[in-house]
């Protein structure tokens, strides 16, 4: 595909990938610094029979690396359409820090895919950067940035998806802490003016945050010509993704122009358990619970799952993609190169980034340090950050969360909003990428209403308020 023009030149991947002979030596255009991750040197001469007998036996028991995560990238965008309006570039942008425990890092890239004008705009809009979630990567926009592109290129926009650095493709950064972490204190877990933050969280935030923005300060200055510059960015982070965009905006509120949160992860804080109205799990429940408990508790992660059953990975993943997407991606090729680039993309490397599920969420995906009593800083500032949460109909993750937050703290509809898009689930983008790409397009124009009232969402507060043993999705019900 001609507009995957920033891609490695190795000859095999690029068939692969089905790119054309113009890719195979490909200039490296701004703000890119690299095309491929720097690899190990190879020794001189040919490799020995025990070298090459070992080498089999590592690639049959653990069948990914950075060719097939490269591989299976490139053949999931190349389902993004060519248009006279937009070209595709991707590549990699150097974002080491000059101190600190990784300065200068040779890993310290970010693989970054950019969707940009033909003809450059007479009146350029702030860049819009996709950010994925955990597990993820930024190939798995493909099916909603031809839709948003088609929309907004026009208006001077340019869109951006990036990996997170040590996840995907992204340079594999060794993780700052230690992958075993202790359990939410709750006398720090929503304190987040108090420097006694639980352990491990400010650290595998900086991780993420400090990178996001020396690549931030790279992308806008390339885009101006000027390496003075230092402009911002529309942030759209989904999951794990919108978590660190928030903090992110948080951080850096005149940074960011927008911030548009896809059903983010670590909004409420953990609610207090009452013994009892609990009803207790059956033994084997139990026992399973237990264990992943302690698993979690341990600093092992999906992926380390995955790794450990060897050979079998593929088929994991393989059998998690069919059930998860059966209804949503019904062709059996494409939902195949999803599952390749999901397994390959994420078990390539070291792990890294990965550690950053335990370090930020404690089990059961609750925030060690929740967004709900921090996010008031988005809009109470000198910098204010226009904020719109999206949620999918059918999300496991609730926009109440997001609601109670816009009551509580009286928001204006102007400052921050929920939207809802019709028959998604988690992954809105998947599930519903048209209803997706028309809900980011409107919010970036600002010409989109809430879905959900701000009557409505002080309707189910007061429901929520006077429900204390009922679920939340009986008060959905009376809400809707």
């Amino acid at each position: 595909m001609d507009s995957l023009s920033q891609t490695a030149s190795d000859s095999s991947l690029a068939e692969t990938a089905a790119a054309s002979p113009a890719d195979l030596q490909p200039a490296l255009d701004p703000p890119f610094t690299h095309h491929e991750l720097p690899t190990a040197a190879t020794a001189n001469g040919k490799p020995s029979f025990l070298s090459r007998a070992l080498s089999c036996v590592s690639s049959w028991y653990w069948p990914a690396n950075a060719h097939q995560a490269h591989a299976a990238e490139q053949a999931l965008l190349s389902l993004i359409p060519p248009s006279p309006l937009y070209r595709t570039r991707s590549g990699f942008i150097d974002v080491a820090a000059d101190s600190g425990p990784n300065a200068n890092h040779q890993h310290a890239l970010i693989n970054t895919l950019i969707i940009e004008p033909t003809t450059p705009p007479a009146n350029p809009q702030p860049p819009i950067v996709f950010l994925h979630g955990y597990g993820a990567g930024l190939a798995l926009w493909y099916r909603t940035l031809p839709e948003i592109a088609a929309q907004l290129i026009p208006h001077g926009s340019t869109l951006y998806a990036i990996d997170w650095l040590g996840m995907a493709r992204s340079g594999r950064v060794p993780f700052p802490i230690g992958s075993s972490l202790p359990p939410t204190s709750p006398e720090t877990s929503t304190a987040s003016h108090d420097p006694k933050r639980p352990h491990g969280v400010a650290e595998a935030e900086d991780y993420f945050l400090s990178s996001l923005d020396r690549w931030r300060a790279r992308i806008t200055a390339a885009a101006s010509g000027s390496p003075d510059a230092d402009g911002k960015v529309i942030l759209v982070g989904h999951s794990l993704g919108g978590y660190l965009a928030a903090n992110y905006a948080l951080r850096h509120p005149d940074k960011v122009a927008q911030l548009i949160l896809v059903s983010p992860v670590g909004v409420p804080a953990r609610p207090a358990e009452n013994p009892s109205v609990a009803r207790p799990l059956p033994a084997h429940w139990a026992a399973i619970r237990s264990a992943a408990h302690k698993l979690w508790a341990g600093g092992y992660t999906p992926f380390s799952v995955m790794r450990g059953v060897g050979p079998l990975g593929p088929s994991l993943m393989g059998w998690y993609t069919s059930r998860r997407f059966a209804a949503t991606i019904t062709d059996e090729k494409e939902q195949g190169l999803v599952r390749d680039y999901l397994f390959h993309a994420n078990n390539a490397g070291m792990a890294a980034g990965e550690y950053a599920l335990g370090a930020l969420l404690d089990f059961g995906a609750w925030a060690r340090d929740p967004l709900a009593p921090r996010l008031k800083g988005l809009w109470s500032g000198l910098e204010k950050v226009k904020t719109r949460f999206v949620y999918g109909t059918v999300d496991w993750m609730n926009w109440e969360h997001a609601g109670r937050v816009l009551v509580g703290e009286k928001v204006g509809q102007d400052a921050a909003s929920v939207h809802l898009v019709e028959g998604a689930g988690h992954q809105v983008f998947l599930d519903n990428p048209s209803g997706f790409a028309d809900v980011v397009v409107d919010c970036v124009k600002n010409a989109r209403e809430p879905t959900v009232s701000r009557v409505e969402v002080e309707q189910m507060v007061q429901v929520l308020a006077a429900s204390s043993t009922g679920s939340e999705e009986s008060v959905r019900r009376n809400v809707r």
